[in-house]
């Protein structure tokens, strides 16, 4: 327990000449770090509450002394006894008599007595009025820092991921290549810096919706299904959150007359019975271009021949796949 305004300045790492601001800044400075929701110790924090309280005239402390005073604190007493003095020296002129007014009371802890009320008196013909002066009460360090907490528990909220296929065509696919993606993604709001106000254009919301561009690099070889990651690249998140991923799944176009099976790719070769017969040289179209291909003399149904390196780019690896053809003779 707080006993002496000395120990209260100590407690607050001030000297007892400290003025009432002093005293204010090294509480709200000790506060942000001892709070228990801030990981604070409650003990340590009760005892620095409690000889705030004192130093700014909340509590009383064991032995009485005159509390720090400043250029900005307002007197209330000193206003409301030279208001009391003004009132009694206006009804001796002017012989009225002021009510007391329970309602007019100031806010806090101090109370004033025979208040006068507002009423209407006559001097020399002209009709005057006794107003009486209200303090505002702010709230207090502490309630605000609280409700400050509190909003941002409440709204911090991590972006999320952002998912967009990606059509590969045959030149991607075969060799690779840089790629501009529109992507559309939330991002922080200009206008509030993500913490969400509403008066600005995302109507509280920390965010808005854009369309941009994002360059990537494709690898050869693409896989259907497969997916390439962009990290920080996804939504924004809300009020400090992380920034979600971009994840673009691959599309790659299908070659014509052709089977895919990872980097291979199988079909069929028909040749005339002639041909199979005698033998000869045949023209075949491959993703590479066309590739002559000599069939030997008797040919037959079923038969399959193979082409090294004709098949597509290994996905993350190094090399070509193969390019098998099963012979229909016609």
């Amino acid at each position: 327990m707080v006993q002496t305004q000395t120990h209260c300045y100590h407690l607050l790492g001030l000297s007892e000449s400290a003025t009432l601001t002093e005293v204010k800044r090294a509480y709200r400075r000790l506060a942000r770090t001892m709070h228990p929701d801030a990981g604070g110790d409650h003990a340590r924090f009760a005892e620095i509450t409690a000889a705030y309280n004192v130093l700014t005239g909340r509590s009383a402390p064991a032995k009485a002394a005159p509390r720090p005073r400043s250029d900005e604190d307002f007197d209330r007493d000193a206003a409301f006894a030279d208001f009391r003095r003004r009132a009694a020296t206006f009804r001796t002129r002017t012989g009225t008599t002021a009510q007391p007014d329970s309602a007019a009371q100031p806010e806090g802890d101090t109370q004033v007595e025979d208040a006068p009320q507002a009423e209407h008196a006559s001097v020399d013909g002209l009709e005057t009025a006794q107003v009486t002066p209200e303090v505002p009460r702010k709230p207090g360090l502490w309630a605000r820092l609280r409700s400050r907490l509190r909003r941002a528990r409440v709204r911090a909220m991590d972006g999320t991921d952002v998912r967009t296929p990606l059509s590969v065509d045959l030149e991607m696919l075969l060799r690779g290549g840089e790629r501009l993606v529109a992507v559309e993604r939330l991002v922080a709001c200009p206008s509030c810096a993500g913490q969400g106000s509403a008066l600005c254009v995302c109507g509280g919301e920390g965010r808005v919706l854009t369309r941009e561009k994002v360059k990537v690099v494709v690898p050869a070889g693409a896989r259907p299904g497969a997916q390439l990651r962009l990290r920080r690249k996804g939504n924004d998140g809300v009020a400090g959150g992380a920034t979600g991923d971009l994840y673009l799944d691959l599309q790659p176009i299908e070659i014509t007359g052709y089977l895919r099976e990872g980097a291979d790719l199988r079909g069929t070769l028909e040749v005339p019975s002639t041909l199979a017969r005698q033998g000869g040289a045949l023209a075949i179209p491959t993703p590479w271009g066309s590739v002559r291909l000599d069939v030997p003399p008797g040919t037959r149904d079923g038969m399959r021949f193979r082409l090294p390196g004709q098949g597509l780019p290994r996905w993350q690896g190094a090399g070509r796949g193969e390019l098998y053809l099963l012979v229909a003779v016609r």
